[in-house]
């Protein structure tokens, strides 16, 4: 696992988070609007986007996450919005490795609780969330208009 290394994103990485965004969707997207989203939210001081990469710094998975806070949660939580990780290097531990990484951030920043949306289909996601001892606390609704 030595031969990965997980780095914060930088605007230079916006090619491969536009492949992985369209193929986790299955859609196409503007390349100009995605380059200045994505850039925008590079720039939000309450965003954490973290690559995984191969020892040829090719990345190999990544993880978009959102620092919120509420009237709730005491110290905020760090909403999981986008976890991706190449087809080809799924069996190599390397979303253990990212959040790993992810956990030690939000312990840096006294942050201890994570949310997550998962598609309700998506058991494997799933199945990684229950492993890593999420706890289903909410259902999410959403109506398209």
């Amino acid at each position: 696992m030595s031969d990965y290394i997980i780095r914060n994103a930088t605007e230079g990485d916006v090619n491969y988070f536009f492949e992985s965004i369209q193929l986790t969707y299955n859609t196409k997207l503007d390349s100009v609007v995605f380059y200045e989203k994505y850039k925008t939210l590079l720039k939000n001081k309450n965003s954490l986007i973290f690559v995984a990469t191969n020892n040829l710094q090719n990345i190999v998975g990544s993880i978009i996450c959102e620092k919120k806070y509420n009237l709730v949660d005491d110290s905020g939580c760090i909403l999981i919005k986008e976890f991706y990780i190449t087809p080809k290097y799924r069996k190599l531990n390397i979303a253990d490795k990212l959040y790993e990484s992810l956990e030690k951030k939000a312990t840096s920043l006294s942050i201890y609780k994570f949310e997550v949306l998962c598609n309700i289909n998506a058991t494997t996601t799933q199945g990684f969330y229950m492993r890593k001892k999420f706890k289903s606390e909410k259902k999410l609704y959403a109506k398209i208009f």
